[in-house]
This record gives structure tokens, C-alpha cells and sequence, in this order.
């Protein structure tokens, strides 16, 4: 299984929730937060990226593992008789 997370997002920014409700969008501090909630955002989602790689890694050498595993199990059924 494959998970990707897209660095785009359908959630609401700042600016536009201001602009839902009849605010300019022209305050700095609001452009601002806008702009710190866009990297937070992307920083998580690279983040859980990193994440997500590194337990298909694992998952992969423990399938590996697993295998192996039971691949001696004939052999391990045989040797006492």
C-alpha cells in the first residue's frame, strides 16, 4: 500500500476564509499568517512523507525477514526425525 500526500491542499488558507467574510486581504499580518500556515503545512506533509518512506523500508526487510523465516521452517520440521 501506497501512501502519497500532494503538497497541495484543498483546505481554506487564511486570505480566503478574510475574504469569505468580507475582509481585505491586504493586511500584512494576515498575509503573513497565511504565508506561515502555507510552510507549516508543507513542512508536515513532507514530514509525514519522510515518515511514511521510512516504514515501507521497514515493512520491506521485515517482509524479507518473514520470508526467510519461513523458508527454514521445512527444515527445521525435518531435522528431528
Amino acid at each position: 500500500m501506497v501512501i502519497s500526500l500532494s503538497t497541495t491542499s484543498s483546505s481554506r488558507s487564511v486570505i480566503s476564509f478574510v475574504e469569505g467574510a468580507g475582509g481585505s486581504t491586504e493586511n500584512p499580518v494576515i498575509t503573513e499568517y497565511d504565508n506561515a500556515l502555507s510552510q507549516l503545512r508543507k513542512n508536515a506533509i513532507e514530514s509525514l512523507n519522510q515518515q511514511a518512506a521510512v516504514l515501507r523500508m521497514r515493512l520491506k526487510d521485515t517482509q524479507g525477514q518473514q520470508s526467510s523465516l519461513l523458508s527454514k521452517l521445512p527444515e527445521v520440521s525435518t531435522q528431528g526425525t
